[in-house]
């Protein structure tokens, strides 16, 4: 077998730029990238053991964000305004009528999926794609992120630190206190109602624990763009470009021990072990110890 051959035959490759990750039935992950590419991970004891799909579609999607759902199954947002769902380890692809861009997905817990983006643009679709129902409220900016927190309650981050809540389960949207003027949110977790954190460039983290009527910019050693958040049973992470990765202790979020490297994780949740699951740029996949102890060695995975 060639070096390339060999290298086709990976499952994971170092071309591969991943975009987002979500949970599976049965203990396993899912890893959206560009190109159509989606790799299955399964979890066990000795490590992960992954399987990459090449979905077939006339315009191969590159993926923005994805969503699990209460029902078991996974929906993944392309940069074509398609939401694809994996099911019963089958796809399927709903396309939604929009000139918009659409940035963002989530699943609330009734399983009503729903999609943001440019002018503050709103869909949701209650019969699983099957229909789209535009609720946009029309506000010149783009969501970068959304969030259910339960059935009723939603907040969405956009342009110009803007703040949109629902709480009647998207039914109206409105726009409340602004993080900061000019803040451009990269990612956004609320753990409840009240308490919620907004990441930006250069380490920048926002806290609000009233629902969002005030924040405040949080300590932060980190100066890298923060992508996302993971919120475990070792405490609240936060992770991005540069190999950043952050713990909230107190009201500011310390260092936490990585392996240098120059590649941004754009995507990451919490492993019964104890560890985070992270993926990024140029195939990275890496397993992190969540502890506080730096005496673990983070072991990273990847294409060759």
């Amino acid at each position: 077998m060639t070096g390339i051959d060999a290298t086709l035959e990976q499952p994971i490759r170092r071309t591969d730029q991943f975009l987002a990750l979500e949970r599976t039935p049965g203990g396993g992950v899912l890893a959206f990238a560009d190109d159509g590419v989606v790799v299955q991970g399964q979890l066990s004891p000795e490590g992960i053991t992954w399987t990459r799909t090449t979905l077939d579609a006339e315009r191969a999607p590159t993926f923005t964000d994805s969503a699990a759902c209460a029902d078991g199954s996974v929906v993944g947002l392309s940069f074509y305004n398609e939401v694809w769902w994996f099911a019963d380890n089958e796809w399927r692809v709903t396309p939604i009528d929009t000139f918009e861009q659409l940035e963002s997905v989530d699943c609330r817990a009734d399983n009503e999926v729903w999609a943001a983006g440019s002018f503050s643009s709103f869909y949701r679709t209650q019969d699983q794609g099957e229909t789209w129902e535009d609720l946009s409220i029309g506000e010149d900016a783009t969501i970068t992120n959304l969030q259910f927190v339960d059935d009723e309650f939603g907040y969405a981050v956009g342009e110009f630190g803007m703040v949109f809540q629902t709480a009647d389960g998207g039914e109206q949207w409105s726009v409340i206190e602004p993080v900061a003027d000019e803040f451009y949110p990269l990612s956004l977790h609320f753990s409840d109602r009240e308490r919620g954190w907004v990441g930006g460039v250069l380490g920048i983290i926002f806290a609000t624990e009233d629902g969002g009527a005030t924040w405040v910019q949080q300590e932060s050693e980190g100066h890298a763009a923060v992508y996302g958040f993971i919120d475990s049973e070792q405490g609240l992470f936060a992770f991005g470009d540069q190999g950043s990765l952050l713990k909230l202790e107190g009201q500011t979020w310390r260092s936490q021990a990585a392996p240098p490297i120059p590649i941004h994780y754009k995507a990451g949740l919490a492993l019964e072990s104890g560890e985070a699951l992270l993926v990024g740029g140029w195939g990275l996949t890496m397993t992190l110890p969540l502890a506080s102890s730096e005496d673990k060695n983070p072991i990273a995975e990847g294409g060759e």
